[in-house]
């Protein structure tokens, strides 16, 4: 999810549903930079 929506998305959680554990996280850097290299469009 966008990083811009995990604090809107969180509060929701935590005040819908009964959270025993939560862990917010970044991706790994290889996963992002695969992301941004699969989405070049050639010239």
């Amino acid at each position: 999810m966008p990083k811009a929506d995990t604090a809107r998305v969180t509060a929701r959680l935590l005040a819908e549903l009964e959270v025993l554990d939560l862990n917010v996280e970044d991706p790994p850097i290889e996963d992002v930079i695969e992301l941004v290299f699969a989405q070049e469009r050639p010239e």
